[in-house]
């Protein structure tokens, strides 16, 4: 597929969240997608859940100014992760993509809270070595919410996740050029 350069740099991580969809994906005419971290990983997965069918795509994003990229993206809504709305998503989302990571618990917490009955989360983020996170293991037991960790790509019906995150990237349904803060050149190295 043609794919620019600037775009290629995010085939990678687009392929770990192609995984995370195609493996975790409700297989329902209509679903809902809530995506915790507003990084590079949760911008693609949050763009990658449309072709794999969610209709309504929630961004909870730390960071005010990735408030305005996800809007270029067209992620659908929003929500500050420290917001109050946050109550207001209870039980909303069959599908939780956690793309925070790190040495902290809030995004887990969050994603216990927002995903509905039945529904899943998928724990993108890499959490550090050692960090023993607090989790809201109650309430997914009450709610049989499935989890499962994804931190590769691989063959998903034949096709290489890899592949098919350039294909993404080639037709414009993904993009990751707004998510670039800096373009350095080996030249700049020398």
């Amino acid at each position: 597929p043609g794919v620019s350069q600037l775009n290629a740099v995010f085939a990678d991580p687009l392929a770990v969240c192609i995984q995370a969809l195609a493996k975790m994906s409700p297989q329902k005419s209509t679903w809902r997608l809530a995506v915790i971290g507003d990084g590079p990983l949760g911008l693609l997965a949050a763009q990658a859940g449309r072709s794999f069918g969610a209709n309504d795509v929630t961004l909870i994003a730390k960071h005010s100014a990735r408030f305005l990229v996800a809007r270029q993206l067209r992620i659908d809504r929003v929500v500050a992760a420290d917001d109050n709305k946050i109550a207001d998503l209870r039980d909303q989302y069959d599908l939780v993509i956690e793309a925070v990571g790190g040495a902290q618990s809030a995004s887990l917490q969050t994603a216990a809270a927002v995903v509905s009955p039945g529904g899943s989360i998928g724990v993108l983020g890499a959490y550090d070595p050692g960090y023993d996170v607090r989790f809201a293991a109650r309430e997914v037991f009450y709610k049989e919410v499935r989890i499962e960790g994804c931190n590769s790509y691989c063959s998903v019906k034949g096709q290489s996740t890899f592949e098919q995150a350039l294909s993404l990237l080639g037709t414009g349904l993904v993009t990751g050029e707004p998510l670039l803060s800096a373009v350095v050149t080996f030249d700049d190295f020398t």
